[in-house]
């Protein structure tokens, strides 16, 4: 797993060819992992990586 920070002064170019999952995620309960479930089949079906965009802190 890599963790890509992201921020206004800091945008990285290498976001490229993902599917996204995004969201608050205050824990991993059965309903966060249904999303991150469904965001990884989507992107092994399109040949694609898949990625997580939360926040921090809380919005």
């Amino acid at each position: 797993m890599d963790i890509i920070e992201i921020n206004s002064t800091h945008l990285q170019s290498t976001l490229h060819h993902y599917v996204a999952c995004i969201g608050y995620f205050d824990g991993l309960h059965k309903g966060h992992q249904a999303l991150l479930q469904k965001t990884r089949e989507i992107a092994h079906e399109s040949g694609l990586k898949s990625a997580l965009i939360t926040f921090d802190p809380d919005p």
